[in-house]
């Protein structure tokens, strides 16, 4: 009995083991009963459950969530205190409640395409596993004068039962998702039937979250799931325990099996066993890596997998791809994956040694920071097993920079399988990065571009509008400055390399005085574009004046420029905001498919960045069958002067070859 091994107290992020591993899932592999109150609920929280999925759904484990509807937006009393009637705030709780559950369900805009993780919860709705009730306060009015907070259903506790009749409750500070769980700062502390000093608060921590789920606390009314929309869950659900092979996943566009192309990819790295693989953003990389693993781990010639890529955003789309997919062989105990441990070493997770420690069936998720990445292949137990070692580099553009050259030169000889996955796999520009990856990794065995997609339909068609624009008498000022401190630093005896001077004229054309202003013009004309649309600034100071021509035309728009991207994307996604104005960061790891327009306002030399903006807005929305994107583009006018580039011309030109594919 493993829940018999619980400890007093667990808090994430300190050494030692989180919540979710040490409490949540042990306990829900061996009991028969879990009844949850908290703040939020989130589908993400079956990433905790990924290693007992199985016994969840083998012991018909009886799940209660007890939640606040409207917790993610702190507005609940605002509303409530408009609306005139009980029966029609009744009604906005039912309809928000119904709204909460599609989104963690993954159902949206298109719930005849959802993941493997919304077929679980739909398929634990349906057939009663999981039941899910809403708490909001009574007596609102007397609580408009509080805090937002205290206004909301906001406890955090819970409890299980065991076959024998043992119990383990539990008030702590984490909600029910995969953050609450795992990634924040949170605590949890555990009061067992077994031992002694724990009964008494044991019992009335039982007993607050019962009478709460009955209804028969006095300070809240409790909503149970709408009839409507619990039916329409079980229309879509599986009527068997629902297995990864059976449902879509969201890299594939809506099929439910591999692409012809992704076929293709999987048969020449497994013939080639190192190399990369060249496919377009939205073409199934990740798709067709995990079918990798697969494979190779089915018919026993790895042991071990190794995933690198860089940026907490992307890391964690690989963990969560990976959680999801680890997930879908639970129901099937006679799947050889099943098995597998996955480990991860970004942000605040430093689990190197936990995966050192049981290296054989285990997949490493690790960022790529060089001595990180030097020490980790160095070791002498991954020396022992790299003819039995996958290695996987994710935007594999990216590993060719001058200090992961200087410190992983060799790293990778004697690892027998090495891909990489990048939907631009060439360093433009730099030979020397281009050799090392070639070396290290291999060459590129197969391609599937941007031209290809559009073509077979994968990826959807779009228009390229164009936007001239030329220097400013201050902007020629600043390159004249620039040019004059270039002479200064040759004077100097530190002369300038062509690239630092293309920086620094880049800067210039970037950030052009005159681009808001003819951003203005455009929308005037084509209003319509502001909607579903990202606008990609170099940085802050330029985009708060490109937000601020934005702001004219709606006032449902964010800004994005630095930390975590996840909380802007979500709002456009869902169709909280029409527009984002955002900087570089977002380029990678951003998965709209139902965003229509990119604003290229500072867009760099390199032909990679273009391309994963691009990819942005061109995938296919299965809830609108005839969508075509729009690209719109700033472009230097051409003229003779020394301070010309040719960088938006060059990009003009393929852009525009690249418009003219049309779907076969």
């Amino acid at each position: 009995m493993k829940y018999k091994k619980l400890e007093k107290k667990y808090i994430n992020r300190k050494e030692g083991v989180s919540i979710g591993d040490g409490l949540i899932a042990p306990c829900l592999s061996e009991c028969v009963f879990y009844r949850r109150g908290t703040a939020f609920f989130s589908s993400s929280s079956l990433k905790t459950y990924a290693d007992s999925l199985s016994s969840i759904l083998k012991n018909n484990v009886k799940i209660e969530i007890l939640c606040s509807p409207v917790v993610q937006d702190n507005r609940l009393i605002d509303i409530l205190e408009n609306l005139s009637s009980q029966e029609d705030r009744n009604k906005f709780i039912l309809k928000e409640s119904e709204d909460i559950l599609l989104i963690a369900a993954g159902f949206g805009k298109d719930p005849d395409n959802v993941d493997y993780r919304s077929k679980i919860l739909s398929y634990m709705i349906a057939s009663g596993q999981l039941e899910i009730r809403f708490a909001v306060p009574k007596n609102y009015e007397s609580l408009l004068s509080e805090s937002e907070y205290e206004a909301l259903y906001h406890v955090k506790n819970g409890y299980f039962e065991f076959p024998n009749g043992d119990k383990v409750a539990f008030d702590g500070s984490f909600n029910e998702s995969k953050s609450g769980h795992i990634s924040n700062r949170e605590r949890a502390q555990v009061f067992r039937s077994w031992v002694n000093s724990d009964v008494d608060r044991m019992i009335d921590t039982i007993g607050d979250i019962d009478d709460e789920w009955n209804g028969e606390s006095f300070d809240l009314d409790v909503y149970p799931l709408n009839k409507d929309i619990v039916e329409k869950i079980k229309k879509l659900s599986p009527e068997k325990i629902p297995c990864k092979a059976d449902v879509n996943d969201n890299d594939k566009g809506g099929d439910f099996k591999l692409w012809e192309h992704q076929e293709e990819a999987i048969s020449e790295f497994l013939g080639k066993e190192k190399g990369i693989l060249e496919m377009a953003t939205g073409t199934g990389k990740t798709t067709t890596a995990l079918e990798i693993i697969k494979r190779l781990y089915e018919s026993k010639k790895i042991d071990s997998v190794i995933i690198s890529t860089y940026g907490n955003s992307l890391l964690s789309q690989w963990e969560e791809e990976v959680y999801d997919w680890r997930a879908s062989f639970a129901s099937d105990k006679d799947a050889t994956c099943s098995n597998l441990r996955g480990y991860k070493d970004f942000g605040d997770s430093k689990e190197i040694q936990n995966y050192l420690n049981s290296i054989k069936k285990s997949i490493l998720i690790i960022s790529r920071d060089s001595k990180k990445l030097q020490t980790l292949l160095s070791n002498n137990r991954i020396n022992r097993l790299k003819d039995r070692l996958l290695i996987i580099h994710d935007e594999i553009h990216g590993f060719g920079s001058k200090t992961l050259v200087e410190n992983l030169s060799g790293s990778h000889d004697g690892i027998k399988y090495r891909l990489g996955l990048s939907a631009t796999p060439e360093r433009e520009y730099d030979e020397v990065g281009s050799k090392f990856l070639k070396k290290e990794i291999g060459p590129v065995i197969f391609q599937f571009p941007i031209e290809s997609a559009i073509k077979k339909g994968i990826l959807c068609e779009f228009n390229y509008h164009t936007i001239d624009f030329t220097y400013t008498e201050n902007d020629k000022k600043n390159i004249k400055n620039i040019y004059a401190r270039q002479s200064a630093a040759a004077r100097q005896g530190k002369p300038w390399t062509k690239d630092i001077l293309y920086r620094e004229l880049s800067k210039v054309r970037k950030k052009a005085e005159n681009k808001p202003d003819l951003l203005d013009e455009f929308l005037s004309n084509n209003k319509n574009l502001v909607h579903s649309s990202i606008f990609f600034v170099q940085d802050k100071d330029q985009g708060e004046k490109i937000a601020k021509v934005v702001s004219g035309y709606t006032d449902r728009f964010a800004t994005f420029y630095e930390g975590k991207s996840d909380k802007f994307v979500n709002m456009l996604s869902t169709g909280k905001i029409d527009a984002l104005v955002a900087c570089e960061r977002l380029n990678e790891g951003v998965d709209i498919r139902s965003l229509e327009n990119i604003f290229l306002i500072a867009t760099p030399r390199a032909k990679l960045v273009t391309i994963q903006r691009m990819g942005r807005c061109l995938r296919i929305d299965p809830n609108n069958k005839l969508k075509v994107a729009n690209v719109i583009d700033f472009i230097l006018e051409s003229d003779n002067e020394k301070n010309k580039t040719p960088a938006d011309q060059y990009r003009k030109e393929w852009i525009l070859k690249l418009a003219e594919q049309k779907k076969v």
